[in-house]
């Protein structure tokens, strides 16, 4: 009986190529018809009834015109004088659905009173709507491709306090099927998208994370974020445009499958956008627009980095890179990352993740790095692996720009950096560096001290490498001026360049050293005094020394002893070439005796 059973089942799926594809698509079409079953519809007037008496809407199948019109129905409130000051209108419409799917477009721009369906009989312009606190928990948005399944997007003049939608939202592991715009909207502390599927493009424009929401903002610093978008998945671009952070907001541990975009956007406490993995590209262009100044210099910079709010921070710590895979470039285009006033920028009493830009552990990134007049106090670029092409244009790195330990397989751009010290140890440079070296090598040379053998070795054996012969002449000028500087007059006996001054010092120099060999050969005399006979002893050690150097045969004559002989006759071969280079140096430094000379020989 039972095979009977089987064998007729299979004979439903003749047409298919296999029992097992048979059996799965039975499976999707049982569990659909039994999704369909279960939601019930539910409309309006039991919408309004379950807000109004604070129950959870739960496992609906839910029409979004009726759930915006019930929602702003209770909303709303008439515009009198006496509305206005009515405690009534601050406390918020809390909607709670769960388990549920929404159909269509959910739009939730507040609306003004053109709206009959919303507003009914008030026609006048100005209408007050009490604050909204939503939370979607498992729920699906059934928009498609094409549409918009979620969106407060402000088509037309709305009020609220001032112009903009006020909102706790909170949507908690939910399937978006169409596009989220969030935009003209005040995101209020307490909000959160966390364990979220978005498939199509999320759009926050022209919006604000804020604490009072008022019209200006209103900057508050806290270690405890108050606006939570946490562990989603971003199937498609997300664009943060025009909008303004006033309370800490954390966008940590995020997929991005495709483009973020942060653009023209303020940023006056912190954004935390750490441990998140970015698949497409990575965008963060013209925050804080005001506090970047063009044409780029540090003058500049510093008078207008004090014009933002302190604790103003963009963190991107164990994000882009550190600790999360980049499969495609990142494009850091004029920000400033640690935005405090001049006077506090390397002060001590600084929290430390708000001093760094970024500080990683080995990460690679595929297809480069780019910072285009952007600025940090201290950039840690230490321990990372990147494959792409990186540039830095007009980038101010206040105190360090650390490559420490990293690996760059292309071609690495260095261009207007303003920096103290740029840190190289163990760094990999496996392709040709494009450098202002003027201004690059003196902070290279300056952080590594007195001994800079291992970054010189790097750098030399790059510049041989992809003959880049600017820079190996940039480099041996670099190190000459830093020998001189630690010795100030090492430069006067040897060095690079023909100076008179150097050989005559350094056939000087040789003159003592043969004199100070030659005196333990002069006698002592007892008819003298101690000091007496040493300056005596000298002197004639000295005279002997100048005979040697002067004249050609001297040395051989009045020797003896073989070894003694040796030393005598060097002296006298040394010095007559000292003494050439010497008479060659005052030629090539004076065109006048060059001149002669040539006409001499």
């Amino acid at each position: 009986m039972k095979d009977a059973s089987i064998h007729r089942n299979f004979r439903l799926y003749s047409g298919a190529k296999n029992f097992l594809t048979g059996l799965t698509l039975l499976l999707i079409v049982e569990a659909n018809a039994s999704t369909s079953t279960e939601l019930l519809s539910i409309d309006k007037a039991e919408l309004i009834k379950k807000i109004n008496s604070n129950e959870e809407i739960v496992n609906r199948r839910i029409d979004a015109d009726a759930l915006r019109s019930a929602i702003f129905e209770i909303a709303s409130a008439p515009n009198t004088i006496e509305s206005v000051n009515n405690e009534n209108l601050k406390t918020p419409v809390k909607v709670s659905i769960k388990g549920s799917v929404i159909e269509r477009n959910l739009y939730l721009a507040t609306p003004n009173c053109s709206d009959e369906k919303i507003c009914g009989e008030i026609k006048d312009f100005y209408t007050l709507f009490r604050p909204l606190e939503l939370l979607f928990d498992n729920v699906i948005f059934d928009g498609t491709n094409d549409e918009t399944a979620f969106t407060t997007q402000n088509k037309s003049t709305v009020f609220v306090g001032k112009d903009k939608t006020s909102m706790t939202l909170k949507i908690n592991s939910s399937q978006f099927h169409g596009k989220v715009e969030l935009d003209d909207v005040y995101l209020k502390p307490g909000s959160s998208f966390k364990h979220n599927t978005f498939h199509n493009d999320v759009t926050f424009f022209n919006s604000k994370f804020c604490d009072k929401c008022n019209i200006f903002g209103a900057a508050k610093t806290t270690n405890e974020p108050q606006v939570t978008i946490k562990n989603n998945n971003f199937n498609k671009a997300v664009l943060i445009i025009n909008s303004e952070f006033d309370v800490h907001t954390d966008m940590s541990k995020n997929t991005f499958k495709s483009d973020l975009v942060l653009s023209h956007s303020y940023i006056r406490s912190t954004l935390s956008l750490n441990s998140n993995t970015f698949q497409g590209t990575a965008r963060f262009n013209m925050i804080n627009p005001p506090a970047i100044p063009y044409p780029w210099s540090w003058v500049n910079y510093e008078r207008e980095l004090s014009t933002i709010p302190i604790g103003s921070t963009l963190e991107l710590r164990s994000s882009s890179f550190s600790e999360t895979p980049i499969f495609q470039k990142v494009l850091i285009d004029k920000i400033i990352f640690k935005t405090l006033p001049v006077e506090s920028i390397t002060s001590p009493h600084l929290n430390e993740s708000f001093q760094h830009l970024i500080a990683g552990k080995k990460t690679e990134l595929s297809d480069g790095l780019t910072f285009i007049q952007s600025a940090c106090n201290i950039c840690d670029l230490s321990n990372i692996i990147v494959k792409g092409v990186v540039e830095f244009r007009h980038f101010a790195a206040g105190n360090i720009l650390n490559l420490t330990a990293s690996t760059f397989n292309d071609t690495i751009y260095l261009r207007g950096i303003i920096t103290s010290k740029i840190m190289i140890s163990d760094a990999k440079f496996n392709s040709r560096i494009f450098a202002d070296w003027q201004a690059i090598f003196p902070v290279i040379i300056d952080t590594c001290s007195r001994d800079c053998t291992e970054q010189y070795l790097m750098l030399i054996d790059n510049f041989k490498q992809f003959d880049n012969l600017e820079a190996i002449n940039e480099l041996q000028y670099e190190i000459a001026a830093k020998d001189q500087s630690l010795s100030p007059f090492s430069g006067l006996i040897w060095g690079w360049g023909h100076r008179p001054s150097r050989a005559f010092f350094f056939g000087l120099l040789l003159f003592f050293i043969y004199t100070s060999l030659y005196l333990p050969q002069v006698p002592s005399s007892t008819k003298r005094r101690p000091v007496e006979d040493y300056v005596y002893r000298i002197s004639i050690a000295a005279k002997f020394s100048y005979n040697c150097a002067t004249k050609i045969s001297f040395a051989w004559l009045n020797t003896s002893n073989y070894k003694f002989r040796i030393i005598a006759c060097s002296e006298s071969i040394v010095l007559k070439i000292i003494f050439v280079l010497f008479i060659i140096s005052i030629a090539k430094s004076n065109p006048l005796i060059s001149s002669i000379i040539g006409k001499i020989l």
